[in-house]
């Protein structure tokens, strides 16, 4: 069932004008883009071509063009998260590649790699690597602005492309006819939870660390949630913190399976409440072993975050990336990355690691 057949269906269902349904609806695709194979250098990654929801006056927010990228035709926000990885044999490339969202100026249909970067993913791949880059932005448009995605490579690489994609548009509901709302009416930039806050209340929440980044987190208030986090996220980039200097000689634990110390970088929670983290660790070593990595929340692993590559003569480059939910997190905890192996006291150097901070619900 199309998504426009749905709102038909649930237009009658409960007596409503389905043109009033599409009056308060904001544009969403939620898909995968098309593989190619790539060469050497800058290449471009199609977008999907999934239907989207229609403002009132029939013209979509934004349609995808015959090279694969995206026309807005609606001004707004924008929200744009995406996936770029393998789809067929794992990536060959064992240096640093970059990814990349680029917006042109109107009437440009294609923005070029050398075009404004909204979104940039940059990091060591090793042989046979599947997980390339997840990126997000959130973009402030006007009519006519393209955007597109790119890859670099160094190598060329088989069945490369955006295996998730979500773009949603931000705004205030529209209203009947002749009102259409005041999807700009501003939201406060706040850097504390409203001590007096009501069911329904949308923040704009900034701390010192995210204005550094020019990052944003939206919540909302929902009264009616059970326990104490009851500020839901609804929009934002993750917080990221990346480290790209080389630690040498970095050894894990006296025992095997054992967590070494921690290491840069870190993290302290400005808030309490449920995360979702992303994390990304690099490294190098010529001993034979099953080398894993982890994040810690003041000293304790964190349950199902755990990631692991076997390296040694033949391979000694390693890429642990793996994700976890943090939960019921105190305001002031810190968050880490650790590294222990099969074997004990094993010695390896560390290239770029990151760190991505997602919240999920906050109080």
């Amino acid at each position: 069932m199309t998504l426009a057949s749905r709102l038909e269906a649930l237009a009658e269902a409960v007596g409503t004008d389905v043109k009033a349904l599409r009056e308060r609806a904001l544009s969403s695709a939620i898909g995968r883009g098309s593989s190619v194979d790539v060469g050497s250098g800058w290449s471009q990654l199609p977008f999907d071509t999934d239907t989207v929801i229609t403002t009132t006056d029939g013209v979509p927010d934004f349609v995808r063009n015959a090279s694969g990228s995206l026309t807005f035709k609606q001004a707004g926000t924008y929200i744009i998260t995406a996936t770029l990885g393998n789809t067929g044999a794992g990536h060959s490339e064992t240096a640093s590649m970059d990814v990349r969202l680029t917006l042109g100026t109107p009437g440009v249909v294609t923005p070029g790699s050398e075009a404004t970067a909204i979104a940039i993913e940059r990091r060591r791949v090793t042989l046979g690597d599947y997980n390339i880059a997840s990126i997000a932005a959130t973009v402030t448009v006007i009519a006519e602005q393209s955007i597109a995605a790119w890859m670099f490579s160094g190598t060329a690489a088989n069945a490369v492309g955006i295996t998730t994609l979500g773009i949603t548009r931000q705004g205030g509901a529209r209203g009947p006819k002749g009102d259409t709302g005041d999807p700009t009416e501003p939201i406060a930039i706040v850097s504390a939870l409203p001590s007096t806050p009501y069911d329904g209340q949308i923040i704009h929440y900034q701390n010192a660390g995210l204005a550094t980044l020019g990052r944003i987190w939206v919540f909302r208030y929902k009264a009616s949630e059970s326990g104490s986090y009851k500020w839901t996220f609804i929009g934002g980039r993750p917080y990221r913190v990346a480290f790209d200097d080389l630690t040498a000689g970095y050894t894990t634990g006296g025992a095997p399976y054992t967590w070494g110390p921690a290491t840069d970088p870190k993290y302290v929670f400005p808030l309490g409440g449920d995360f979702d983290i992303d994390y990304v660790a690099n490294c190098q070593s010529g001993a034979t072993s099953d080398l894993r990595a982890n994040i810690h929340v003041n000293g304790v692993s964190v349950p199902g975050g755990e990631s692991f590559d076997v390296i040694g003569a033949s391979k000694i480059n390693g890429h642990l990336s793996g994700q976890g939910v943090v939960k019921n997190v105190v305001s002031g905890h810190l968050l880490d990355l650790r590294l222990r192996a099969a074997a004990a006291s094993v010695v390896t150097n560390l290239y770029t690691r990151s760190l991505s901070i997602t919240p999920i619900r906050v109080g």
